[in-house]
């Protein structure tokens, strides 16, 4: 991890941005700096081992989250969303199997490759990307609409103070 780049690095406890993760005094040792709002180590993971780095990841810690995501120079977030997307589909569609199914041989005779299962994963698939598209492209329209009533608002009390405020003088 090189912190001479130009990223922006983040406390993985606050989510407060952080000028520096560590100080280098020679080259073998490091010390991790700690965060001046909440008085933790800005960013433990730095000395983790990239195992334990994923693991975190799988049982969703936030921690874990927001170092891989703003303090490393992972640039590859298609990718991973495009992995994860057929990730949930094969779940989708292992859990779609097991609900028909009555024995381990069934589910053995159902996951074997053959084109009618090959199309229902990739029926799947596109119906859980086609849903993230559309949950995604929600929040972002809500959120830019909630901004723009804010300005709106904000724009209106700042007029009518100024308007209150000239009409005195």
């Amino acid at each position: 991890m090189n912190q001479k780049g130009s990223l922006s690095y983040v406390c993985i406890n606050c989510g407060l941005k952080v000028s520096e993760l560590y100080k280098t005094y020679s080259p073998t040792v490091l010390k991790l700096s700690t965060c001046e709002n909440c008085g933790e180590i800005s960013d433990k993971y730095i000395e983790y081992d990239p195992v334990i780095i994923m693991i975190d990841l799988v049982l969703l810690q936030k921690q874990a989250y927001r170092h891989f995501l703003f303090n490393t120079e992972f640039k590859n977030h298609l990718k991973l969303a495009i992995l994860v997307q057929l990730m949930e589909a094969y779940a989708e569609w292992m859990f779609h199997f097991s609900r028909n199914t009555d024995t381990k041989h069934d589910i053995d005779a159902h996951t074997s490759f053959s084109r009618q299962n090959d199309l229902q994963f990739y029926m799947i698939f596109l119906k859980i990307l086609f849903s993230t598209i559309v949950y995604n492209i929600s929040v972002i329209f809500s959120r830019l609409q909630i901004f723009n009533v804010l300005v709106n608002f904000s724009n209106s009390v700042f007029k009518f103070s100024t308007n209150h405020v000239n009409g005195f003088v």
